[in-house]
């Protein structure tokens, strides 16, 4: 479906292309325009990239330190390393954003999200944090990041400025909010359930 600018009125909104907009059920019943209630499920997908997020991440070093045995400067290596090959597969994830459309799109992300977040707790040496890193900077921060600002920017002309605005605010919001209550699940649960939770919050999103 493509979806209307919000500059058009609901009875005869096009697409950029000139083509009419096949609309649903939903996006007609909705009391305000649906690009809102997008922005709002974006907004809450950026939040839930936060295990993915640098802010998320660190706050497991020292139970990598102590429970895995790796340096910090190992961590560290490891994690850039990571995030530099997560980000060689956003390319292909953009052509099937492109192709399959946000909504199929960010069920299959949150979905691999939710594993790599399982998997992670899982991770008894280098190799496992490696590939935990990797799914969990290419899926969450980089896939569901990528997805949720290009299903803003599909709904939103006119304002986009202050819909992205919005959605960079959320995110900053949950990335003062959720560290907390990641470090309380670390203390309480340990590191690994934590991020058994985490996956599990995740893939209800």
């Amino acid at each position: 479906m493509t979806p209307p600018k919000d500059s058009s009125s609901r009875s005869s909104s096009k697409s950029s292309s000139g083509n009419p907009v096949v609309s649903s059920l939903l996006v007609r019943r909705s009391p305000v325009y649906y690009g809102w209630v997008v922005l709002a499920m974006s907004t809450l997908g950026m939040a839930a990239t936060l295990p993915g997020q640098t802010a998320g991440v660190s706050l497991f070093i020292d139970s990598f330190t102590e429970d895995v045995g790796l340096s910090r400067s190992l961590v560290s290596w490891l994690y850039t390393a990571a995030t530099v090959l997560g980000s060689l597969a956003l390319p292909l994830m953009g052509r099937l954003v492109d192709r399959w459309g946000p909504r199929r799109m960010a069920t299959l992300a949150v979905g691999l999200f939710a594993l790599s977040c399982a998997g992670m707790g899982q991770a008894g040496g280098w190799i496992g944090v490696f590939v935990g890193f990797v799914c969990l900077r290419c899926f969450g921060q980089g896939t569901l990041g990528l997805i949720n600002n290009h299903a803003v920017n599909l709904w939103f002309e006119r304002r986009r400025g202050l819909a992205v605005g919005i959605l960079g605010l959320g995110m900053a919001g949950a990335t003062a909010l959720f560290p907390p209550l990641i470090e309380e699940g670390i203390q309480a649960y340990g590191w690994q359930r934590t991020y058994l939770i985490m996956g599990g919050v995740a893939g209800r999103c």
